[in-house]
């Protein structure tokens, strides 16, 4: 389902539901991510975001299902955000991975959490392999971040592209009265063994909407900008400079926030 489809569908009713693929469609036109690459800035607006994420979500929905385990090793990139929302449509459960962490390490994490991908940046890919291969699962793996003209190797785009010639699913929703398991992040391992923790969906979307109360969140929210005008989605820029296993970086975008993606270690690149 489009960003067009969605505003239809949820005309005259956008302040009441709460659903993600509706604060999707009531910020469509705002910008959600600025991901920076040197000097380079490319923007992505809600809508973009959303229809990109869909279009994963339908080529992943042939070897995905809903409670499969999806990870990601690298940094904070679009495309890490764009995976972790078509999981969240097919009711996948998310599991970040510690760019920074032992290829010892990681395979017992993914021992434990059977992922059925792995995708991972470039600088990441040969750990990905080499942890998928080692696992004996038949665990596909995806790059991110490189375009479509990679070899054999298959990429995010590359799946994007396919999606988007395939039919459109709409969000996965759990059955009344269940809430499965949505997100499972694990600690650095700096203090001992890495403990995962569970949260279930219900459990990230509170977290999601109680970011939202930022009083400049609203639908019809306006906030001076620093260079004088009156759009909230540009006065508010976030920056975290944080692993992709950190709490704060998982779902920021449901804010109406632009969040700036340096996939990098610190500001100092920049």
């Amino acid at each position: 389902m489009g960003t067009g489809d969605m505003r239809t569908a949820h005309m005259g009713s956008q302040h009441d539901d709460t659903s993600i693929e509706a604060i999707f469609a009531q910020h469509a036109e705002r910008t959600a991510l600025r991901q920076r690459s040197g000097p380079e800035v490319t923007d992505m607006s809600f809508g973009e975001l959303w229809d990109r994420a869909s279009a994963l979500a339908a080529a992943l929905g042939e070897t995905v299902s809903a409670g499969d385990r999806i990870a990601v090793l690298g940094t904070a990139t679009a495309d890490a955000v764009t995976l972790d929302l078509a999981a969240w449509i097919l009711g996948a459960v998310s599991v970040p991975l510690q760019a920074s962490a032992p290829v010892g390490t990681l395979q017992r994490i993914v021992e434990e959490t059977t992922p059925v991908w792995i995708a991972a940046t470039a600088e990441q890919a040969a750990t990905a392999r080499a942890v998928a291969e080692a696992s004996g699962d038949g665990i596909r793996t995806m790059l991110l971040d490189t375009g479509t003209g990679t070899g054999t190797a298959l990429t995010l785009d590359a799946l994007v592209a396919r999606g988007a010639g395939l039919p459109g699913a709409s969000p996965w929703h759990p059955a009344p009265g269940d809430d499965p398991l949505a997100l499972l992040l694990y600690t650095s391992g700096s203090t001992g063994t890495p403990k995962g923790a569970m949260y279930t969906r219900s459990m990230v979307e509170r977290m999601w909407h109680a970011m939202r109360t930022y009083p400049a969140m609203g639908p019809d929210a306006s906030t001076p900008a620093h260079d004088g005008s009156d759009d909230a989605a540009d006065a508010i820029v976030g920056y975290a400079y944080l692993p992709m296993s950190h709490l704060t970086n998982v779902g920021a975008d449901v804010l109406g926030l632009v969040i700036t993606m340096l996939p990098t270690k610190g500001p100092d690149a920049y």
